[in-house]
């Protein structure tokens, strides 16, 4: 009787302790689901405010928002970003990145448009609030293909001229909202050599689950590094049967150490042997 006493004692005090983890366990849980509904909220708070601007209708290539149906060059195209998609998000899944920088070897290698066209996939998810950053101040390739938005842009934001949230545009697309480059600054790299860009993409990463950044081509300019500095990721475009090889291993020197999440093969033939390399995606 005695030891059935016992075991039945330890029995109970188990079934207590247990009863006391799983109530550690929802409470732990709880408080996560307020973190995150609490970090949701601040985020819309902070961007309630967002000056407003129509994606254009027409113009932007390959992948359109405005719900007309693309041609097949395009819809292989679509399908491509889609696929370039899964595999960035599948990286941000296991490694938690918030800023990818989109950069290339020189000019011309569509870092522009693989940027534009992977947020524009990007958003099209319901759980993906997506930032996309023009800090390509010399060229603000993507700042013309939006139209060159009027008013406060990054400069400003990385002078002091102006907040955080005054510098972000929400757009017609309800996942995406955009920073543009505004007017070419006549400092070149000088607005990311201060602390106020690193300050600015934490900011991105606390309102956003997905900043994207238009970068400078790696070479010849010192842009790159700077802004790739306080970012997660770069992500390194390619342009097929453009980028000669000892450009490749200049940009590659200029890579090491750095988190590369993948390379896009942009550009490549529609047919031939190149045909399902439109657009390629190498994870790590």
């Amino acid at each position: 009787m005695s030891k059935f006493f016992d075991e039945t004692q330890k029995a109970e005090q188990w079934a207590a302790n247990q009863n006391i983890v799983n109530a550690q366990a929802q409470e732990v849980l709880e408080t996560v689901r307020q973190t995150d509904t609490a970090g949701k909220d601040v985020a819309d708070v902070r961007l309630r405010g967002c000056r407003r601007i129509k994606l254009p209708s027409a113009g932007l290539p390959l992948i359109s928002s405005n719900g007309k149906t693309p041609d097949k060059l395009a819809l292989v195209a679509t399908e491509c970003y889609r696929g370039l998609r899964t595999r960035l998000l599948r990286q941000q899944s296991k490694t938690g990145l918030r800023s990818v920088v989109i950069t290339s070897a020189f000019a011309g290698e569509g870092k522009t448009l693989t940027a534009l066209n992977l947020a524009l996939a990007c958003a099209g998810l319901a759980d993906q609030r997506v930032l996309l950053v023009d800090a390509d101040l010399r060229t603000r390739g993507l700042s013309k293909l939006l139209g060159e938005p009027q008013g406060p842009a990054l400069p400003d934001a990385l002078s002091g001229g102006a907040a955080f949230p005054d510098v972000v545009l929400a757009t017609d697309l309800a996942n995406l909202h955009v920073v543009a480059a505004g007017a070419k600054p006549a400092g070149g790299n000088e607005p990311f050599t201060g602390n106020r860009w690193k300050e600015f993409v934490g900011w991105c990463g606390e309102s956003f689950k997905l900043v994207l950044v238009d970068s400078p081509p790696i070479l010849p300019l010192a842009d790159f590094e700077l802004i790739s500095a306080s970012c997660d990721a770069v992500m390194f475009v390619v342009r097929a049967l453009h980028t000669k090889r000892q450009v490749m291993r200049q940009a590659a020197a200029q890579l090491e150490g750095k988190k590369v999440v993948g390379v896009v093969f942009n550009g490549a033939p529609a047919g031939g042997v190149h045909k399902e390399y439109l657009s390629y995606y190498r994870a790590e």
